[in-house]
């Protein structure tokens, strides 16, 4: 097992949630089935023995912390005979976001402290052409990884995929610098709401997005409650013609009203 530090791109929160995985993988078993290779920048891998092996954009090699334990991780190389800016994909399959709680975790490592690679995790919302990942920004954005395995946990609810069909790519960048490695993969939905209510009425919000005030389609004294991305609750209240939200900072919350559906509020 790695001893690894976790690093919150979005604040978990210690409680336990329904959870579902979508995909899990720690490479042990060899390149996994479905995924797929883009060597972009097309450049050939120095003439030296810890680089020349990496003949495609991500090839399977052991882990040089672990040898001898059979633990198998992902590794890209932007060291090159030509110099020039590694691109290299790494495309998971196809996978069906739920309505809230969309979560990717993975370990990553640059090999050589001093020559620090780069990593962006990126999401298609159509086709897995280098194109389509360019249409939203970067859920991760990383010119220099940590020299030593490091957890990484995201929100992809940060760009808003909710119900959607998507694939996620792992984006390897670096202008003649070592090795980048990648393990423990792993794609799930938390729903943190876990509404069980049958036959909900449809909450409205109006307007949404909003900076100042908003208005629901709900009786005056109805308790509600706003939680974040993560499913805390960050204010329970009883509604009394609207709501302030002008001192949350911006971004995705959800607001629950019992008898409704959960319905996203976006504060900009």
């Amino acid at each position: 097992m790695k001893t690894i530090t976790l690093i919150l791109t979005s604040l978990l929160v210690a409680q336990s949630f329904a959870q579902t995985t979508l995909l899990q993988q720690d490479f042990n078993g060899g390149m996994p089935a479905g995924w797929q290779l883009i060597n972009n920048d097309n450049l050939t891998p120095y003439n030296d023995p810890s680089v020349s092996f990496i003949t495609d954009a991500f090839v399977i090699a052991e882990d040089n912390d672990f040898i001898g334990t059979a633990d198998s991780v992902l590794v890209a190389t932007s060291w090159h005979e030509t110099e020039g800016e590694a691109d290299d994909f790494l495309i998971l399959p196809k996978l069906t976001m739920g309505s809230i709680g969309n979560y990717i975790s993975f370990d990553a490592k640059s090999l050589d402290a001093s020559h620090p690679d780069g990593l962006e995790v990126r999401i298609s919302r159509g086709g897995v052409n280098i194109w389509d990942f360019f249409n939203d920004e970067p859920v991760y954005n990383n010119p220099a990884v940590n020299p030593y395995w490091t957890n990484y946990v995201v929100s992809l609810d940060s760009i808003s995929v909710a119900n959607e069909d998507i694939f996620i790519t792992f984006r390897h960048t670096g202008n003649d610098q070592f090795i980048l490695a990648i393990d423990n993969i792993k794609v799930w939905i938390e729903d943190p709401i876990s509404v069980s209510e049958n036959n909900l009425e449809s909450l409205k919000i109006f307007p949404n997005p909003s900076n100042s005030t908003i208005n629901l389609n709900i009786p005056n004294n109805t308790p509600y409650q706003i939680l974040d991305i993560t499913g805390k609750v960050i204010t329970t209240d009883s509604y009394v013609g609207n709501i302030n939200v002008s001192e949350f900072s911006n971004g995705i919350y959800y607001l629950k009203v019992k008898g409704y559906q959960v319905e996203k509020l976006v504060k900009n």
